[in-house]
């Protein structure tokens, strides 16, 4: 006869609280996902924002481009700026979200069985799950995008829990920000869709 079935439940395993080491891998996380990739990406933002700023002078008769006559200039820097924010914001993302399974699996924790049921961490481990689906698929010549692969898995995660009724959220900040992480790919995904329909 175990505890379960005599009424008594397990003690919940207490949270642990916000320390310098946690403090010092999202630190890192943060650094490292800031760095700019090569100098062609800080010199990419200034073209951009040259670019923007004629768009804008001409959605505002500022200054006429000749080649923008008769072209919706309102929908072109929609799409151009949403595809410039969701790709600026993968690699940070990205970032967190591998520095959120690292805090996860750290001492003390859960059980692996009871952390399968947290939808903070399953949303941080569906995520890279996700961008090696991507990568794999297309190198096997597959058509995959790598947000809506990701924000996929993460769905899927999400659904498999709460229909099988094992979404055991924990109170403590860990899985509260692994939520946040997973919900931040699914609005980037979001994102993607919009930049791809307008």
């Amino acid at each position: 006869m175990t505890d379960r079935s005599i009424g008594i439940q397990p003690a919940p395993t207490p949270t642990r609280k916000f320390n310098l080491l946690d403090s010092m891998i999202l630190t890192a996380a943060a650094a490292l996902a800031l760095v700019p990739p090569t100098l062609d990406f800080l010199l990419h933002i200034v073209v951009k924002a040259r670019w923007w700023d004629d768009l804008l002078a001409h959605i505002t008769s500022r200054r006429t481009i000749p080649s923008l006559v008769g072209v919706d200039v309102r929908s072109l820097l929609a799409k151009d700026m949403l595809n410039f924010a969701v790709g600026l914001l993968t690699g940070p993302l990205l970032g967190l979200t591998l520095a959120m399974l690292m805090l996860r699996l750290r001492q003390p924790r859960p059980p692996l069985v009871t952390l399968l049921r947290q939808p903070g961490f399953v949303a941080c481990l569906a995520a890279p799950l996700g961008v090696f689906v991507f990568i794999e698929a297309n190198y096997l010549g597959g058509d995959f995008r790598p947000h809506p692969t990701v924000a996929g898995l993460i769905l899927g995660a999400w659904a498999i829990l709460a229909v099988s009724r094992r979404w055991e959220a924990e109170a403590g900040w860990i899985d509260r920000l692994g939520r946040l992480v997973g919900a931040a790919w699914l609005a980037l995904a979001f994102f993607g869709l919009v930049e791809r329909r307008i």
